[in-house]
């Protein structure tokens, strides 16, 4: 009951409700201020591995044995029959090789709030990382990654024990795995991943389901894949002296060691034909995709009427994940070819043009018919693989006598002949030459002047001229005796004898001279002057 005394106040009941909406107005500024700080922008790609949560990080508390266990492929827990129950190990996926899968040794996060009332309708999540064509655990440790909801808000996880820790991104063990930290709620949500393992692309957002009230000893278990960096080996080939591409050469790519990828896989054993490429018609080819490693490079088949037998070549497939980079592998080659260089057997410097040859394939009738060009050579080419040739000289330039023994040479499965792709003979024709010279009979001076006839043993002129202080050159005689008459057919003659020989032959007629006949007198008076010198001292005596 008011007291007769007591004023009444009107504006109570007003004051109360401004304050009541004043105080919504903060709630509200304030629920969306949280909201905002916690929204991400754009999903990072670069990560430092601290401070995430990853199992045995600095900042993760030890393990209590009732947040341990050991899983097998279908989440089964097995406490092992002792009191404390070991730590748990992931049995690693079905393998695709003979190569084993390390066991990853798994830690489970303490301070999560495992058991307590309040963790109902969550899960605890567990997550490999593993090869997306094997599905066989990657062993690395410090991959990073960031969570975030199905709405793109970025989750951030807690420990409790002993304290409360803030973990905004996560990271892989030695072993590929990690635990959340925290039990999440039931949801979808993404992992974005910051780094990827040596030879594997950085691996796609990840949208997985958080469902049913998964608990530490049976969690979630999350696979998230990443494909490994492969590469191609382009082969090149072209003709050495025309740069121009070859086709329809085959070449052998062969593993040059075992090549794994992290995962432990063995992708291609040493000595493995890993693909064959045949290049088209810009003399190009490219292998299929390829693991990082080494590998060899060698021709099997080389284009027709080529040489082959080229010496492989080592190549690196890198491992580049910010693209692949094909390995580049050159290869040149020629024609299989002989050269013939026909030459004169006296001046080697002097080629003959116009020198006949046939060739006759083995295993075929047909006879093919080359001549020496210009320089005095032929290059034959075009031969066909794991064949014989023989070949033949049949005519030479006038003058010259020349061998017609037939010469022979073989083209191996490789286009080579002895071993090289190219064979090179020199091939020699002779012509008979003679220099006649007069010269005095007793000094041995050159004689001018002398009417010199050259004939052959039927008396047919060869041959006339007049000799000078050198000697005459006569060539393109055959083999046999011929006569040489100084000045006239009355006058003396010599006879001399032509050989089958390259050498110039060399034919000195000797004259008797008025110079001859005075040195003979002028000695033959200076002995009797002698003579009558010695006798008188004798008679003195």
């Amino acid at each position: 009951m008011k007291k007769d005394q007591e004023s009444e106040n009107y504006w109570q009941s007003n004051t109360d409700i401004l304050s009541a909406l004043l105080l919504v107005v903060m709630l509200v500024a304030a629920v969306l201020i949280l909201y905002l700080m916690d929204s991400p922008g754009d999903i990072p790609r670069e990560y430092t591995p601290t401070p995430a949560y990853s199992a045995g990080a600095m900042n993760t508390p030890a393990p209590t044995p009732e947040h341990t266990g050991r899983y097998d492929d279908g989440g089964d827990y097995d406490d092992g029959g002792g009191d404390e129950t070991p730590a748990p190990t992931l049995t690693p996926t079905p393998e695709v090789t003979v190569t084993p899968t390390p066991t990853p040794t798994v830690y489970l996060p303490g301070g999560g709030g495992y058991g307590d009332e309040d963790d109902t309708g969550k899960v605890a999540v567990y997550v490999l990382i593993t090869d997306s064509e094997t599905g066989r655990v990657i062993p690395e440790a410090d991959i990073g990654f960031v969570l975030y909801n199905e709405h793109g808000v970025r989750q951030t996880l807690n420990t409790y024990y002993p304290q409360r820790i803030h973990y905004t991104d996560f990271a892989t063990t030695e072993d590929g795995v990690f635990y959340l930290p925290e039990k999440v709620l039931t949801g979808s949500y993404i992992f974005a991943n910051l780094n990827a393992p040596a030879g594997y692309y950085i691996a796609d957002d990840y949208t997985f389901t958080a469902e049913h009230d998964h608990d530490w000893p049976d969690p979630n278990v999350v696979k998230i894949p990443f494909s490994p960096v492969k590469s191609t080996v382009r082969i090149s080939l072209t003709d050495r002296n025309t740069d121009t591409g070859l086709e329809g050469a085959s070449f052998s790519v062969i593993a040059a060691e075992d090549i794994f990828t992290a995962d432990g896989t063995l992708r291609f054993r040493k000595g493995e034909i890993t693909d064959t490429v045949v290049t088209g018609e810009d003399g190009r080819g490219e292998s299929i995709l390829l693991y990082p490693g080494y590998y060899d490079v060698v021709m099997d088949t080389a284009p027709l009427y080529y040489a082959g037998g080229l010496a492989e070549k080592n190549v690196r497939v890198g491992g580049d994940v910010n693209g692949p980079v094909p390995a580049n592998t050159a290869f040149s080659t020629v024609k299989t070819a002989v050269l013939l260089t026909v030459r004169d057997e006296l001046y080697a410097q002097r080629v003959l043009e116009d020198v006949p040859f046939e060739v006759l394939a083995s295993g075929s009738a047909a006879v093919s018919t080359f001549s020496t060009d210009s320089s005095g050579r032929l290059l034959l080419t075009d031969l066909e693989k794991s064949s014989a040739y023989r070949f033949t000289q049949t005519g030479a330039p006038d003058g010259y006598l020349f061998d017609d023994t037939e010469h022979a040479f073989t083209v191996d499965e490789n286009g080579l002949i002895d071993g090289e792709p190219e064979c090179v003979l020199d091939i020699t024709n002779r012509m008979i030459r003679v220099a006649v010279q007069t010269r005095d009979a007793i000094f041995g001076n050159e004689i001018s002047g002398i009417a010199i006839g050259l004939y052959d043993t039927d008396g047919n002129q060869i041959r006339l001229w007049t000799s000078t202080a050198l000697a005459e050159n006569v060539e393109n005689l055959p083999v046999g005796q011929y006569r040489l008459i100084l000045n006239g057919e009355n006058g003396s003659m010599q006879t001399i004898t032509v050989r089958d020989t390259a050498e110039k032959q060399n034919f000195t007629y000797g004259i008797w001279t008025t110079t001859d006949i005075i040195a003979i007198a002028g000695g033959v008076l200076v002995l009797i002057l002698i003579a009558v010198l010695l006798i008188r001292r004798r008679a003195r005596k």
